[in-house]
């Protein structure tokens, strides 16, 4: 080996060192070598020497797992077996310079194994024997079934974290975050592939639980709001905790979801053979009285996939067009199509009601669907055997692609009701996190105010400590309090919003925190906090501040957030005070400009338009019409293609320039749409008639 050296070779050496440990190339070369094991291990299988297991008769037969240096070999329990694993090791190991740890190696028999193969087998190939393997890839390998007990491991994990942390130094918004990025973290990996026991998910969502709320071992703390609450979406009055039982339940559909969309993978080919799946893109799926915890957990979430499944036309070779779903509404045509539909018509795909033009003739069939079916069909792209087969999306996102987070939100969907639109705004209020955390809890009017406490039996006297006049509710306390009052005066709050004393809570913090004023918000935030800092320190530490100390004290902590924020404010005024050129300009020389806009209506009925003119701003022709029931996204590309077909029919030759408002319609036009996307065959149709022009 030589080394350049300012372009010039210095002396010939050897190298004596391997690449040090950590260096990025050296998995690499790992797994370069291993796969000179693999080849063995084919070889022998090919030529009937190494036998491998089947999980099922026609199912595909496995010898080997790997993932870089963890490795899972399988056989037939025999002596003739281990001595042929023997002579592969030990022929790699000779080969490649490595060698087997036999501290790290154990050998697993199924229990219909005896005892004398168990040992015999063992002493030829050197290795210790063991009734659990441990681990593979982080998750425990189970032989027994899985319960809450054989779990415990997850839970110890999550006791771990809570003993390392000290409740009484941490805020409410530290232990929200703690509980969210790390507690909630912590069995996801594990519930990819294991279906967790209900118990077990109860627990650990009471440990979350307890912990959210400061509970100590020698101190129990109130809950001020339901678990149920606490775990909606942000938007709809919660912190966004997730509820574990959902959150496995969104694995298991993911696992749905693999099982269809991915068939070629060897765990899905697996199961698939084991459970009698059928061939079809849409598994039969179905519960057996004997079956392992990960077919338990896919047939527990079934009943929910399987109708977030729908297809995305390519060539329409494949979908029946009466009994698959590929509406964008995911209806069922046979359900609503009426009686008289001729028998043969029923098994008709997709395709076949396409003419020879590439239009989709409706007519033929007009009669024997709802207007609100023929409209969504119009309102879609007709198949074209020049696109890809059709294939199975998503049915609970937007653009057809699976995520955890798009199944979580179908799954609590079914629970979901109105919410006050107060809460987005209090996520999105500018200050701590600590300060949101209790504004969240004063819209829920959850304060623990001596009215609150006389609520859950913790106190027999409700009225107002600062005034000793009135009951402390929160609107009092914070609002109509005399000490409250003359905070807000010396903050000048008359003078910032109207009828400032004069609303109910909600209004009166709605008005408040949807000020035009930036400065008022987060000052408005400040003072309710300040407020009711002063409430607790005079009740616990008999300690009373003067309205003026608060009103310097809360204006000091606006300016730091001020000072903390300025240079994304300064970015935001930057971009409100970018000028752009409203009206239409003009092209280069030689060059025709196509304008073309889409518009949908309230009810999804949507219509297109366009205008081409010349460099000079002279009129060529003008279009518009009604398209069907569709996106707003797919009435922008209706335009384009419109327009594009137009010019194409006249014959129109030279340079075009299309110009629409919508930016992903030029992304997908530019860049290409993915399979999944309800736009792809749309887009493929746009790309090939401008090919054609």
């Amino acid at each position: 080996m030589q080394v350049l050296w300012n372009g010039e070779a210095l002396e010939t050496f050897k190298p004596s060192r391997g690449i040090h440990q950590g260096d990025p190339l050296s998995p690499y070369i790992f797994v370069l070598c291993l796969e000179r094991l693999f080849h063995l291990i084919e070889i022998a299988v090919t030529h009937e020497l190494w036998k491998p297991i089947k999980l099922s008769k026609k199912g595909p037969p496995l010898s080997y797992l790997a993932f870089a240096d963890d490795l899972i070999l399988f056989s037939e329990a025999s002596l003739e077996q281990a001595e042929i694993i023997k002579t592969c090791l030990e022929l790699f190991c000779t080969s490649s310079g490595m060698k087997v740890n036999h501290d790290k190696t154990r050998v697993h028999f199924s229990k219909n194994v005896g005892w004398v193969v168990k040992n015999e087998t063992s002493d030829t190939l050197g290795f210790q024997r063991t009734d659990n393997l441990g681990k593979y890839l982080g998750v425990q390998l189970h032989h027994t079934r899985v319960s809450k007990r054989t779990l415990n491991s997850v839970m110890e994990h999550v006791n771990r974290r809570l003993n390392q942390w000290k409740v009484k130094k941490l805020s409410f918004a530290g232990r929200l975050t703690l509980t969210r990025s790390v507690l909630a973290a912590i069995p996801s990996y594990t519930m990819q592939t294991v279906f967790f026991p209900r118990q077990l998910c109860d627990e650990l969502d009471r440990s979350c639980r307890t912990f959210l709320w400061g509970h100590t071992m020698d101190y129990r703390r109130i809950h001020a709001l339901d678990w149920s609450t606490v775990c909606k979406e942000k938007k709809e009055g919660g912190l966004g905790i997730r509820e574990f039982r959902m959150v496995n339940t969104s694995f298991m559909m993911k696992n749905c979801w693999t099982i269809c969309s991915q068939p070629e993978r060897l765990w899905v080919q697996i199961l698939r053979s084991k459970y009698g799946c059928g061939d079809g893109i849409i598994p039969k799926i179905a519960c057996k009285k004997v079956a392992s915890n990960i077919w338990r957990g896919i047939c527990h979430a079934w009943g929910t996939v399987l109708p977030m499944l729908t297809w995305n036309i390519g060539d329409g070779k494949t979908v029946k067009f009466w009994s698959d779903k590929w509406l964008p509404s995911r209806t069922v045509l046979v359900n609503n199509v009426d009686p008289s539909l001729p028998s043969e018509e029923r098994q008709k795909v997709v395709a076949d009601y396409i003419n020879p033009f590439g239009n989709c003739e409706i007519e033929r069939i007009r009669q024997y669907m709802p207007q609100d079916m023929v409209s969504e069909i119009l309102g879609m792209a007709p198949p074209n055997g020049k696109n890809e087969a059709d294939c199975i999306v998503w049915g609970g996102s937007r653009d057809g692609k699976f995520t955890i987070k798009s199944t979580y939100a179908s799954l609590r969907n079914h629970n979901v009701s109105r919410h006050n639109p107060l809460f987005p705004v209090v996520w999105n209020w500018n200050g701590p996190e600590r300060v949101r955390c209790f504004l969240w809890r004063v819209v829920h009017n959850s304060l623990c105010t001596n009215v609150w406490r006389v609520g859950w039996g913790l106190s027999t006297d409700a009225s107002c400590l600062m005034c000793s006049e009135q009951y402390e509710t929160s609107i009092h306390i914070l609002h109509d309090c005399v000490f409250a009052k003359s905070v807000w005066k010396h903050l000048h709050a008359v003078s910032n919003v109207r009828d400032f004393f004069e609303t109910h809570l909600q209004d009166w913090l709605t008005s408040n925190l949807e000020s035009e004023k930036i400065s008022w918000a987060t000052t408005f935030a400040l003072g309710l906090d300040s407020i009711w800092k002063t409430r607790n320190m005079l009740i616990f530490n008999q300690v009373k501040m003067h309205e003026l100390h608060i009103s310097h004290e809360v204006l000091g902590r606006v300016n730091e957030i001020k000072k903390g924020s300025i240079l994304k404010i300064d970015h935001a005024k930057s971009r409100l005070k970018t000028n752009q050129h409203i009206g239409w300009i003009r092209p280069p020389n030689n060059t025709l400009k196509l304008n073309c806009d889409g518009a949908v209506d309230g009810n999804a009925h949507a219509a297109c338009g366009g205008v081409l003119r010349d460099c000079l701003g002279k009129f060529i022709f003008g279009f518009a019409g009604k398209i069907g029931t569709c996106s707003v996204l797919q009435a922008e590309l209706w335009a384009i293609f419109h327009g594009l077909r137009i010019i194409k029919e006249m014959n129109l030759k030279g340079n075009f320039l299309i110009e629409s408002d919508s930016e992903i319609a030029v992304k997908f036009l530019n860049e290409g749409c993915s399979r999944e996307h309800p736009c792809y065959s749309l887009v493929n149709h746009i790309v090939r008639v401008a090919g054609e022009i």
